[in-house]
């Protein structure tokens, strides 16, 4: 379901971080959603843990296994309790991880490119506002993104890694010019 996946991996590593040394006792865990299906940051922010409630947002992201309108029932309480931060992204920072990843020889679609994404909006953002500094990270930090689905629509995988959002690359676009 909605967050079944999230809410599997934080509450796996929330088990072993408090049984084993394995893991840093600097572990964090993000959650990543598209900005207009953020729909665990807003049940978050709205603080009612008796309903969960829609998202605001239109939920057309091209990041589809993520585009959800309200949280899973059963993960949205392990997902809100262990969570660190919530962070939404646009569809640019999904195409901006799909291009790094394709780079690196990594197929990742638009959903398992998000959290390299969000990386590089926390990069190029960190300055201004302070972004890095919230979520934690630093220079000596060690991240693990989770990829959790390749091209799941082949012909868009291409055109957002060959266009590289540059319009004039895909004069022909297959997506409406979803890729750019």
């Amino acid at each position: 379901g909605v967050g079944g996946s999230a809410a599997a991996g934080a509450l796996y590593a929330y088990i072993n971080k408090s049984q084993t040394n394995a893991w840093s006792k600097g572990l964090k865990t993000i959650i990543v959603e598209p900005t207009d299906a953020d729909c665990v940051m807003e049940n978050i922010e709205n603080k009612n843990v008796q309903k969960l409630v829609p998202c605001l947002g239109e939920t057309e992201s091209i990041m589809s296994g993520l585009n959800c309108g309200v949280p899973s029932t059963v993960a949205y309480p392990v997902l809100r309790e262990l969570s660190d931060l919530c962070v939404a992204i646009g569809d640019d920072w999904a195409r901006a991880g799909m291009r790094i990843m394709a780079r690196e020889g990594i197929v990742a679609g638009e959903s398992g490119a998000a959290g390299i994404g969000t990386l590089v909006a926390l990069h190029n953002y960190s300055q201004s506002v302070g972004l890095m500094e919230v979520s934690g990270f630093d220079e000596s930090s060690v991240i693990l993104c989770v990829n959790t689905e390749a091209d799941t629509d082949p012909e868009g995988y291409d055109c957002i890694v060959k266009c590289r959002g540059d319009p004039a690359n895909c004069p022909e676009c297959p997506m409406r010019n979803r890729c750019h």
